[in-house]
């Protein structure tokens, strides 16, 4: 386990990881933090719904994806229930 990993975290990194695709974690991007940033601009950002209904998160996350959208990044968000139910077919969508 990555020190303060969430645990939709920890099931997309192992995931990442059987398929030998490389990451790095938590890298600060501006003022804000990626939860997994792939080679070629891909970052991968794992939302817990109950936080990230919060008004505030809200707000945070779409300066977060607007910044990221302008630096040419390509953006994947998964909800808590979509890495629950079935984490390959998030991954299978970054991955195409």
């Amino acid at each position: 386990m990555v020190k303060g990993e969430t645990s939709i975290e920890k099931v997309v990194r192992e995931e990442l990881n059987k398929r030998g695709i490389f990451y790095e974690t938590q890298v600060r991007f501006k003022s804000f933090y990626l939860d997994f940033l792939l080679p070629n601009k891909v970052a991968i950002e794992c939302d817990g719904i109950h936080w990230h209904n919060n008004p505030i998160v809200i707000e945070r996350d779409q300066r977060k994806n607007k910044l990221l959208e302008q630096e040419g990044y390509t953006l994947f968000r998964f909800t808590d229930k979509e890495i629950n139910k079935d984490v390959k077919a998030c991954i299978d969508k970054v991955t195409k």
